[in-house]
C-alpha cells in the first residue's frame, strides 16, 4: 500500500523490483508484492488497455498471506505456467 501512495501513475509501480502488475478480469489490475501480498485495483478514468496510465484506482480487494478482504468476491488473475518440457 505504501508503494501505491508513492507513485503518480499505476504503471510506475512496475519500477519497484518486488511489485508485479497483472491484468485481471473485469478491467481490473492486480498488484502483487513481496511476502504473498496483493491488491486488486480498478483503474479510474482510462480504458482498461491503458491501465498503466491511470492516476487513480479503487481498491477492490486485498490479500496478505492466507487472509483476504474481498467483499464483492472479485476475481483475481489466474496463475498459469507451462513446462519447458511440454512439446
Amino acid at each position: 500500500m505504501n508503494e501505491l501512495d508513492s507513485v503518480d501513475r499505476l504503471g510506475l509501480l512496475e519500477g519497484f523490483p518486488h511489485v508485479v502488475l497483472l491484468p485481471a478480469p473485469a478491467g481490473r489490475v492486480a498488484a502483487r508484492g513481496a511476502e504473498e501480498t496483493g491488491v486488486l485495483l480498478e483503474p479510474d478514468g482510462v480504458p482498461k488497455a491503458r491501465f498503466r496510465e491511470a492516476e487513480a484506482a479503487i481498491v477492490v480487494a486485498i490479500s496478505s498471506g492466507d487472509r483476504d478482504f474481498n467483499p464483492e468476491g472479485a476475481a483475481w488473475p489466474r496463475a498459469f505456467a507451462t513446462s519447458r518440457t511440454t512439446p
